[in-house]
């Protein structure tokens, strides 16, 4: 939420993980869950006016994040973005454009794996009043007994091996790396590679910089 009251887009597109864009260009619907503590008047369109706990993070954060992805992954459903009655579709838009490469690099990855037919990004958003907030040994157990619960059924279920043992999947030529035993990499040579990467990336956002500045 102090992402979206700074508007800080740039920022909000590096929180959103790569496991949901994945998820995302896959056509699977992601929802969000998030419980307000402020309350805000919202008016419907008839008129009828309701205090509700919308996290700004809902309200706001999401709508970047569809735009953005939306446009990026060029996934022909563009629906105009509208905070809380207004039309900010120019607002994204030039928020799109100052992104660096790089930024919009770590988004375009994904947009080779968008499903076959995907209109738009199936991302949704729930809240309701927060009734625990700033409970933070409740929320450790319940988040330790969520966890639990999860372990536990992927114990019974196993993993997708279908021998029900947890084990990991089978890969041929999977094996788990030990960082102390396994010493044999050249010395240097990935200090250099992520130097030149570095180096590559701040010629890539100049020459954007340049651009925009004409």
């Amino acid at each position: 939420s102090s992402q979206c009251e700074s508007q800080d887009f740039s920022g909000l597109l590096a929180n959103l993980d790569h496991d949901m864009m994945l998820h995302l260009a896959l056509g699977h619907e992601c929802r969000v869950y998030d419980f307000g503590s402020r309350g805000a008047t919202w008016v419907a369109d008839d008129g009828s006016a309701e205090p509700l706990y919308v996290p700004r993070a809902i309200w706001w954060g999401l709508e970047w994040w569809r735009y953005a992805l939306n446009d990026i992954w060029r996934l022909p459903a563009q629906r105009t973005p509208i905070l809380r009655g207004v039309n900010v579709e120019r607002n994204f838009r030039e928020a799109l454009g100052r992104l660096s490469k790089k930024e919009r690099r770590r988004v375009k990855y994904y947009r080779p794996f968008t499903r076959d037919g995907l209109q738009e990004v199936r991302l949704s958003g729930y809240y309701a009043p927060a009734e625990t907030d700033g409970e933070r040994q409740l929320h450790r157990s319940a988040l330790l007994g969520l966890s639990d619960s999860l372990c536990r059924r992927a114990e019974v279920g196993g993993t997708g091996s279908g021998r029900g043992s947890g084990s990991e999947r089978e890969v041929r030529g999977l094996a788990l790396f030990d960082p102390v035993r396994m010493t044999g990499r050249a010395a240097g040579s990935s200090a250099r590679a992520k130097l030149t990467r570095h180096s590559r990336d701040e010629e890539e956002d100049e020459e954007m910089r340049q651009a925009w500045a004409r």
